[in-house]
């Protein structure tokens, strides 16, 4: 199973190396993001196969994943799957774009269920724009800068180094006087100001303007990929001017191709700054839920398949289930020793293994039974993200080859495809077992593969 390990602030950087050959343009996965919000994602962090999987805790209590970077993301999805089985939770991503739901989509189906917040998306914008706002659209833009070029011509522009930390930390201090900050933005500032104090260290860029040795506003960005990230951009409002001649300096200084201003939390007012500058996407980002269809089962329904009941294992099962278990001839087929879970081997072991697993939505056994007598056991188990299960059945030696198998495995198959909301049912058996494998193909399976000890068999809806 994945191991996760608690970020550094040296492993911020990692996050930026991956995003490098990425078509990802959010602002979530970079070193700044996950730095200033760290308090709220709780990011962790595993390679798998030069793959970057991350895990979030939201706020401490909710677990959600981002989209993995890397060379093979269809491995690392099957790797968080098998994370979040074990775990016995729901799968959740969080800040995915669009191309990325699509692939979900692809991944998972109906299983998937996705939620979609304005206030969350983030502005885009054309880097060779901001460089000379050209054109009419952006008439205001340069107004504003000639005007602040005629009142300040001695401001200049510098890039921002450790040595100018504390002046940046104090035009933080200045901006918030000015602004009375409360609520979000009050929260954000803080985190602006932990940000600037690292920003070399989690591989940020900076530059700002001066005027009469006073820092009067800065910027801090990353570079992932094509696209440039702005995490802060603060500027004191007496100057007038002064946010898009920042803005501009900021772009000219690099070679992007795009510029993220990150989203506009429903702030009301920067919504409307952000929309002046006309930016070419609002990027929407989507919490996508891949349901698991078992967890929904919150009682062993009572079935009938052709004479025979199946319904959940009691405590008068005892004795009768723990002979069905430990018969080592009878399950020789079985491809399960109980060994492995049960030291001490007894009736009220099984029956405390069996309850595990249903509160666990681990495994979920059906007892089979024939004018109330406990015949055998059908269990389905194994499962994985995409409605898939496998199906296992076994009988006592004196009820095999009465066709009862077929009855069995085709009702609960169907009850998984029909009424759990599975999509796939996946089987097995060993090749010297014959029976079994024209018993599962009798009951509505295909044969799709096979090695040198199993047959293996799949039925779909």
């Amino acid at each position: 199973m994945l191991k996760f390990k608690n970020f550094t602030i040296e492993d911020y950087k990692t996050v930026t190396a991956f995003r490098q050959n990425s078509d990802m343009r959010t602002c979530e996965l970079t070193a700044g993001v996950l730095f200033m919000w760290r308090n709220f994602y709780r990011p962790s962090f595993s390679v798998y196969d030069d793959t970057l999987i991350i895990k979030c805790r939201l706020r401490g209590k909710r677990t959600v994943f981002f989209y993995p970077l890397g060379k093979n993301v269809p491995a690392a999805l099957d790797e968080i799957e098998n994370y979040c089985l074990k775990k016995h939770g729901n799968l959740i991503f969080l800040g995915v774009e669009e191309f990325l739901l699509d692939s979900l989509k692809t991944r998972y189906g109906e299983l998937i269920s996705y939620e979609f917040h304005r206030k969350w998306s983030d502005y885009v914008y054309d880097a060779a724009a901001f460089r000379t706002f050209s054109g009419k659209k952006y008439s205001g833009q340069r107004n504003h800068i000639n005007k602040f070029l005629s009142l300040y011509p001695d401001a200049k522009i510098k890039e921002l180094t450790t040595n100018d930390i504390p002046r940046a930390l104090d035009l933080l201090e200045k901006y918030a006087e000015e602004k009375k900050l409360h609520g979000l933005a009050k929260e954000e500032l803080v985190h602006s100001a932990e940000c600037t104090r690292h920003f070399k260290e989690l591989g940020l860029f900076g530059v700002y303007v001066e005027k009469d040795g006073e820092m009067i506003s800065y910027t801090l960005g990353e570079k992932c990929g094509k696209t440039h990230v702005i995490h802060i951009e603060k500027a004191l409002r007496r100057y007038e001017g002064l946010y898009p001649f920042t803005a501009n300096a900021y772009a000219k200084t690099t070679s992007a191709e795009f510029i993220n201003r990150e989203d506009d939390s429903g702030d009301e007012g920067l919504r409307i700054n952000k929309l002046q500058y006309h930016p070419i996407e609002l990027l929407s980002k989507y919490t996508v839920t891949v349901s698991s269809p078992q967890n929904g089962i919150k009682a062993i329904p009572t079935l009938k398949a052709e004479g025979l009941v199946l319904s959940s294992l009691t405590e008068e099962d005892g004795k009768r289930y723990f002979e069905l278990n430990v018969d080592d001839e009878l399950n020789k087929y079985w491809g399960y020793d109980y060994r492995k879970d049960i030291k001490k081997p007894s009736p009220e072991a099984f029956s405390d293994m069996v309850k595990r697993d249903f509160r666990n939505k681990t495994s979920f056994s059906f007892a089979v039974r024939k004018d109330n007598e406990l015949i055998g056991e059908a269990v389905f188990y194994d499962f994985r993200f995409g409605g898939v299960c496998e199906l296992g059945l076994r009988f006592f030696p004196e009820y095999q080859g009465r066709g009862y198998g077929k009855a069995v495995y085709r009702r609960v198959s169907d009850f998984l495809l029909y009424e759990v909301g599975m999509k796939k049912i996946v089987a097995r058996c060993f090749r010297e077992n014959p029976a079994s494998a024209k018993m599962i193909l009798s009951s509505g399976f295909v044969a799709v593969n096979e090695d040198e000890k199993m047959l293996y068999f799949e039925k779909t809806r």
